[in-house]
């Protein structure tokens, strides 16, 4: 059987020795890289993980999936932590638009889109 590529057309990308779904992915790592060499951003991470849970009726906590980021960092001049995706219009289904709504109501955070 032949393997078929990315479903959205994305090219896997290695920068360094970091492989990453897309090239626009693995561009604006690169970018994110230099930004820290020169102090502007600080403990850059990547593929952070933020768990989807509900408290059932009955008080049990649910899991009822994940969300996962393409990056995680903290940004100097504006004192915060900033979280980001890279995303293309097709990869911006339904199901990742609910999923990103989801995990910015339960974490208290903002997910940008990059």
């Amino acid at each position: 059987m032949r393997r078929h590529g990315n479903k959205f057309g994305a090219k896997r990308t290695t920068v360094g020795d970091v492989t990453f779904d897309s090239k626009h992915e693995a561009r604006y790592y690169g970018e994110l890289l230099l930004l820290e060499k020169a102090g502007l951003i600080r403990h850059l991470e990547l593929q952070p993980e933020f768990p989807i849970e509900v408290i059932s009726p009955i008080g049990e906590v649910v899991r009822c999936g994940r969300f996962r980021a393409d990056f995680r960092f903290y940004d100097v001049e504006a004192g915060l932590v900033r979280v980001q995706d890279a995303k293309s219009g097709p990869t911006r289904t339904e199901a990742y638009r609910l999923r990103k709504r989801l995990v910015e109501a339960l974490h208290g955070i903002q997910v940008e889109e990059v």
